[in-house]
């Protein structure tokens, strides 16, 4: 059976098509063995950085995030466990932002080969007045070493890209409803922080979005891994 690996890549202003977290998944007694070492904090602007509460490590600025069960281990980190894997990864996200289109954007598209994966994508915008265009363009993936095993978990894997696209919408709707008084503002500054770097913890006021969207890969993780 192949792996799987979960990935959330965002449209950077500023570095271009980036890797924001990506979820893989091991045996326990080989967890350490995708504690990928995290980049430096001059590496990363505020848009493609994974951002982790404190109260989720021992570290100053966790690094990754993990959850053990039935002796497997989900870890959610910036980048891959291995440099085969991010080279590989990159050109994915590459892809899915920058080439790969369907007639329809909100439509999920698979592509790959036995030397890259083969991953279904979903790409997403979120609404951000500052940015430019007023938009931040995202994608999230689900990539395995065997297409017959992705072909099979197609169905689990659209359903619940959609559940956390679904959950980004509806929280921005709220944020934006809540900020209705400070359009005004907005404007006037809106020139000078055009290109203003903002995470998806920013975007959407939630502070454990990260969290969440590791306990919702960690999930999809586990249950593909039931199906292939």
């Amino acid at each position: 059976m192949g792996q799987f690996m979960v990935c959330l890549a965002h449209f950077c202003e500023i570095h271009g098509p980036s890797v924001v977290m990506c979820t893989q998944s091991t045996a326990l007694d080989r967890a350490e063995e995708i504690a990928a070492a995290p980049p430096t904090a001059s590496q990363l602007c505020s848009s493609c950085r994974l951002i982790i509460p404190k109260s989720e490590g021992d570290l100053e600025e966790p690094s990754s995030i993990r959850t053990v069960e039935a002796g497997r281990c989900y870890t959610s980190s910036q980048y891959p466990s291995s440099q085969p894997k991010y080279s590989a990864l990159r050109q994915i996200v590459m892809k899915s932002l920058s080439v790969e289109m369907t007639y329809d954007s909100s439509a999920p598209i698979m592509f790959g080969d036995q030397a890259i994966g083969y991953s279904v994508v979903m790409t997403f915008k979120v609404r951000d007045s500052l940015a430019r265009g007023s938009e931040r363009k995202y994608a999230l993936m689900v990539i395995g070493e065997q297409e017959g095993e992705v072909i099979h978990s197609w169905d689990l894997i659209v359903g619940n890209i959609q559940e956390i696209i679904v959950y980004v919408r509806d929280r921005l709707a709220t944020v934006e409803s809540d900020r209705n008084d400070e359009v005004g503002n907005e404007r006037f500054f809106r020139r000078a922080q055009m290109t203003k770097p903002k995470s998806l913890v920013e975007l959407l006021h939630d502070d454990r979005f990260f969290v969440r969207l590791h306990l919702w890969a960690a999930s999809l993780l586990k249950d593909c891994s039931a199906t292939a």
